[in-house]
């Protein structure tokens, strides 16, 4: 490939028709790929310099145009897109899918003590904030006082949420096992 064609690749915009079912499932399984988790370090600032080296239009002998989007989506998957900074491998969309099972595995196996109910709610809502943290709009500058405030409340919430509950189907299996008897 020529380095006029890579010059004429925007790489602001998707590869993949983005009207279209197939196309947004093809960009988010490029993104999300949990496989980029075990990307080093060198891997992806690699495809950072390739990103932006390409986007200041300069050449750069010898890459493929697949090598180019590759590179391309191994930048949008840990760097963000607003700041340009690493995103911690927790916080990266290609993250959710270990972090989680991990922790729905613990909510179903831990889930007969109010404390440890209580724990792997706590820890389920505080990876979620920090997803959210991770991804949130790097336009708009957010106070330490919000950001505490923001997760303190979902979190309390989350928590009161799921200690009711679990009081209500306590009582709900002491009524059903009364009636049966």
């Amino acid at each position: 490939m020529s380095s006029d064609t890579h010059k004429s690749i925007d790489l602001d915009k998707h590869k993949w028709d983005q009207s279209t079912f197939l196309g947004r499932f093809k960009y988010f399984f490029a993104t999300t790929n949990v496989r980029r988790l075990f990307y080093s370090t060198t891997e992806f600032n690699n495809a950072k310099d390739i990103v932006t080296r390409n986007r200041k239009g300069e050449d750069i002998p010898g890459l493929s145009e697949d090598e180019l989007w590759d590179a391309k989506h191994i930048y949008d998957s840990a760097f963000h897109p607003d700041t340009g900074e690493k995103v911690h491998w927790i916080g990266r969309m290609s993250g959710q899918l270990p972090v989680n099972v991990l922790i729905y595995g613990c909510m179903l196996n831990f889930y007969k003590t109010r404390l440890s109910l209580l724990f792997w709610q706590w820890v389920h809502r505080s990876t979620g904030s920090f997803l959210n943290y991770s991804n949130r709009s790097g336009d708009s500058p957010i106070s330490m006082k919000t950001l505490g405030l923001s997760y303190i409340s979902g979190v309390v919430g989350s928590l009161l949420v799921t200690s009711y509950l679990h009081i209500f189907l306590e009582r709900v299996k002491k009524t059903e096992l009364s009636l049966a008897l």
